[in-house]
């Protein structure tokens, strides 16, 4: 008798232990699902509410009832043209009770998007119409775009979002001013992505070393950096800084 009791009570144990892995499995699979679903165009519905813009970004993501949308069609895309500009493209088709557009822009996609551009289209469009803009945009991480079109009535339609890569910007350091005074002089680092820090080294024309820092604390929101320099004699002399796998250098001269 005790045996099948302790049986019963093994098969209860193992099976609730089976269904709490499954409910960790489910939450941790649904994370994922819905990062995924963002980037599609559906995720967004039509609103029928009449709102405030504002109001409109507040309660985008609660269910309410779809109407029809006032965009028969609508294609977004984007590209970088360079290392400080993104272009975004959309187009229209049959346009019916417009009332402005907006192009937004996250780094995160769970942190919420930001606007980037509003404007007015055309209120009612039977032909097809090809838009687009330009954004500033140095970032080197990739950016997400998503466009946004809101009827009259306050009902509104998101396009899938896209994603841009960012720049790449090799790590350097540049002296400023040079030639300059030993007491002056300060360092511009290019190309860093997260605050660190990094191996900072300065060599005198000899190649002996007169300063060296081997965590010199550092940021991407640094414009330059100062370093307590020792009293330097006037002549030519190297900086080499060392970041992971990257390293830079450049020269400096130091004047009366």
């Amino acid at each position: 008798m005790k045996l099948v009791f302790y049986s019963i009570v093994c098969i209860l144990f193992v099976n609730t232990l089976k269904a709490q892995s499954f409910v960790l499995k489910t939450k941790t699979q649904l994370a994922a699902e819905i990062i995924v679903a963002k980037t599609k165009a559906d995720f967004f519905k039509a609103r029928s509410l009449k709102l405030t813009p504002r109001s409109i970004e507040r309660r985008s993501f609660l269910p309410c009832a779809q109407t029809a949308s006032p965009v028969k069609s609508l294609t977004f895309s984007g590209e970088r043209i360079d290392d400080a500009h993104v272009a975004l493209f959309w187009e229209t088709s049959q346009l019916v009770n417009n009332d402005y557009f907006q192009v937004e822009r996250t780094l995160n996609l769970n942190s919420g998007f930001d606007p980037v551009a509003t404007g007015k289209l055309s209120e009612n469009l039977t032909s097809t119409g090809k838009y687009g803009l330009s954004d500033p945009n140095r970032n080197t991480g990739y950016t997400y775009y998503r466009f946004k079109q809101v009827d009259t009535d306050g009902g509104f339609r998101y396009s899938s979002v896209i994603a841009i890569k960012g720049i790449s910007v090799p790590l350097g350091i540049i002296p400023y001013p040079n030639p300059g005074q030993g007491k002056n002089i300060a360092f511009i680092i290019n190309g860093l992505f997260a605050a660190q820090a990094i191996n900072i080294a300065i060599y005198d024309n000899r190649g002996k070393i007169v300063y060296q820092d081997k965590s010199f604390p550092v940021s991407p929101e640094m414009q330059k950096i100062k370093i307590d320099l020792p009293n330097l004699a006037l002549g030519k002399y190297s900086i080499k800084i060392k970041s992971g796998d990257d390293d830079a250098s450049n020269s400096f001269i130091i004047i009366p």
